[in-house]
Formats: structure tokens, C-alpha cells, sequence
């Protein structure tokens, strides 16, 4: 079945205004960054909904008072598009490779704390070392899990005021945002292939 016109639609007109944000400035890497998750939001929904459908998935919706954001953004998609397949299509990419590795770095060398407590913003100790341990472990399923999970944690900081709009944070968003790119590719190509 192929993609609602209305959902191409979306999709082009958003993937579009990311590429409008051109400048080389904090405030544009932020806009841009955002814009971009908002892109990943229709797409992690949308590929929520096909496991729904899909059986020994385990996945429901039904009975449920609000989506599961935070899961379907961090576990779901690597479920969707197969975390194999996930991890094998980012370290093949050259771009992704060495954003992957800047991910790595800045967690080895705490240039920035990631994991932050949701409400109070504080650093949560070992948290960020967690982390890093799990995007070096040997399965993809980990692997997969802390890249969507490190993606996450960062677009929860800038929601929740905890980023300032300084030049330092586009050394973190640069990286980020490639790999928020790809993985939001690789969703829109699989439901293409399949429909919504």
C-alpha cells in the first residue's frame, strides 16, 4: 500500500524548511535540529502504528491515555527498522561513522552531560557512562538503543530550556542532527516500501 499523498506531503514540506536553515549559527543548528525531530515524531508514529498492526509484535496502543513517545523514539524504531539493519546502514555511512564517533568522544570526555535529570536538569552520575559503554557494546540491539536514546536525551534538554543557544552546542547538534537524518531516511524509506 502506498504512502498517503498527504503524508509525502509532509514529509517534502518539512525535510524542505530543514534545509531552509543554512546560516552557520547556534540558533539556526537549533532550529534546524528541531525541525528535523519534528519530522522523526510523524515517523516514529507512523511506524509505531505498523507494529501495532504487525503480529508478534507485542506492541499495542489499545487502552492506553497517551502515545509512548520516549518508547517508540528510543525502542520502536530500532524494533521497526531492525536494529541490525539500523546500526549496519549508520556505520556504513561515512558521515554517520564519524558523527557516531564525535557522539562517543563527547560522552568520553563529558564535553557535555547528556543524560540529564528530567526535571531538575542536573547531571545524572553514570548515566553519560552508561551510555557510552552501550554505544561501544558488541550487540546491535544496544548499540541501537543508545544512539536513539542519546538522540532523545538531547532533544529533551532542548525542550526542557536545559541548552543555551551558544556556538559550543553545535559541536553536540552537528553530530547529532547527521544521525537524526539518516535514521529518519531509513523510517520514511521502510514505510514507503511496506505503507502506512
Amino acid at each position: 500500500m502506498p504512502l498517503p499523498p498527504e503524508f509525502i506531503e509532509f514529509y517534502e514540506n518539512w525535510t524542505a524548511k530543514v534545509a531552509s536553515y543554512t546560516e552557520p549559527t547556534a540558533r539556526a543548528c537549533f532550529d534546524r535540529f528541531l525541525t528535523q525531530f519534528v519530522i522523526y515524531n510523524r515517523l516514529y508514529c507512523e511506524a509505531t502504528k505498523r507494529l501495532c498492526n504487525s503480529p508478534g509484535s507485542g506492541i499495542r496502543l489499545d487502552n492506553r491515555t497517551s502515545f509512548p513517545d520516549a518508547t517508540a523514539a528510543k525502542e520502536y524504531v530500532a524494533l521497526f527498522l531492525g536494529a541490525r539493519s539500523l546500526i549496519e546502514s549508520l556505520e556504513q555511512d561515512q558521515d554517520c561513522c564519524e558523527a557516531i564517533n564525535e557522539l562517543k568522544r563527547i560522552l568520553q570526555v563529558h564535553q557535555f552531560f547528556v543524560k540529564l535529570h528530567p526535571v531538575s536538569g542536573e547531571r545524572q552520575h553514570g548515566e553519560d557512562d552508561n551510555l557510552l559503554d552501550l554505544m561501544n557494546a558488541a550487540g546491535y540491539a544496544e548499540r541501537a538503543r543508545a544512539i536513539l536514546d542519546f538522540i532523545y536525551s538531547v532533544r529533551c534538554n532542548m525542550m526542557h530550556g536545559q541548552k543555551n543557544f551558544s556556538e559550543e552546542q553545535r559541536t553536540l547538534l552537528d553530530p547529532t542532527m547527521t544521525v537524526l537524518q539518516k535514521i529518519c531516511e531509513l523510517i520514511y524509506q521502510k514505510l514507503d516500501r511496506v505503507g502506512v
